[in-house]
Parts: structure tokens; sequence; C-alpha cells
């Protein structure tokens, strides 16, 4: 279960910020800090 929980933890920030790059990539205002 901890295992599961560590699992998510890494992967759902890994989804959001996947999401947020493309996103910015797609608008054309991706800006590396």
């Amino acid at each position: 279960v901890f295992a599961l929980a560590m699992a998510v933890a890494i992967i759902i920030p890994m989804a959001l910020t996947t999401v947020v790059y493309q996103r910015k990539f797609r608008q054309g205002t991706l800006q590396i800090v």
C-alpha cells in the first residue's frame, strides 16, 4: 500500500507538469526557467 501511495505521489505531479508543459508549448509561451 505504501509503495502504491509513493508511486501515485510521484506520478501525479509528473502528469500535471506534463499537461502544463504541453499546454504552454501549444500556446507558444513556453519559458524555460
